[in-house]
């Protein structure tokens, strides 16, 4: 059934791509839907990632944005963009007013592309941006033992939930100190739902999770400085399982590497010195167990 672009789509003239597969899942009475990338060529459970939109986006709008099908063709990942309900996910800041079990349709999906022998149950991989992201930080807090790694593109742990997770995971970190959505110092985000900590506090919780000593010298990329923005990546030592950061230096909530003029009103500077979804592969591929 096709699905409608919502208005906020038609004005920014964002528009679908085709998608590979279109999907549905009904978890707890309720039908929700999602879009599927499997490479071509080649047989069996692949390593997986599924990537969550922000609010107001979409599973075919992520797709098209971030541009990961491309990664995910050369390094051989399932891709999977779920929709959440009203454009939105129940992050935990605060009750959702669609009372949406996010967190039950994606354990449900999951289940479903393990069962299809479509993903490695070693291998699944789950990240997001903005509301999206904040939602796979509470899920690597709360289900780690379904997880491979995660990553967080422009999105924080949300200040009024604990995370305890049962284990160390290998986590990426994207965030600009521009940001005025999901503030890089921490506060209240500008979706009005709650607050968030800081990235510096965020990734600290995961170097503890993960056991890490100290970091090791940062790497920092300033390519093109007609962007006035720069990217420090910094990798941290002695960990469980990998951790990496990258502040980006000048940039706003973007993600980074998708170049939107018209979405630059809404999200800030953007940053071209470096590709979310290829650095997201490669760490993904680096780190496998």
């Amino acid at each position: 059934m096709a699905r409608r672009i919502p208005l906020l789509a038609l004005l920014l003239g964002i528009s679908l791509p085709q998608p590979a597969t279109a999907e549905s899942l009904t978890v707890g009475g309720t039908v929700r839907t999602y879009q599927l990338f499997v490479p071509p060529g080649g047989r069996g459970p692949r390593p997986t990632v599924v990537l969550l939109h922000g609010r107001w986006g979409w599973g075919g709008q992520l797709r098209r944005s971030s541009g990961f099908d491309r990664v995910a063709a050369r390094r051989g990942f399932v891709a999977v963009y779920p929709d959440g309900l009203a454009h939105r996910w129940n992050d935990g800041r605060q009750p959702d007013r669609n009372g949406a079990n996010d967190a039950g349709f994606l354990l449900a999906l999951i289940d479903r592309l393990i069962a299809g022998k479509i993903a490695d149950p070693r291998r699944i991989y789950l990240g997001g941006h903005s509301n999206g992201a904040i939602l796979a930080e509470r899920m690597a807090c709360e289900h780690a033992d379904r997880l491979a790694g995660f990553f967080l593109v422009a999105g924080a742990q949300p200040a009024n939930l604990p995370c305890h997770p049962s284990r160390a995971l290998p986590a990426i970190f994207f965030h600009g100190t521009a940001d005025r959505l999901v503030p890089y110092a921490g506060g209240a985000a500008g979706d009005d739902r709650g607050r968030v900590l800081s990235f510096d506090q965020t990734v600290a919780l995961w170097t503890r999770a993960n056991g890490c000593g100290g970091a090791k010298p940062p790497q920092l990329l300033d390519r093109v400085p007609s962007d006035a923005t720069a990217a420090e990546i910094v990798d941290y030592a002695g960990c469980r399982a990998p951790l990496r950061r990258v502040t980006l230096r000048g940039a706003g909530h973007g993600w980074p590497g998708a170049h939107n003029l018209v979405l630059r009103m809404f999200t800030g500077p953007e940053t071209a010195e470096i590709d979310a979804s290829e650095g997201i592969g490669e760490f993904f591929t680096a780190a496998r167990p």
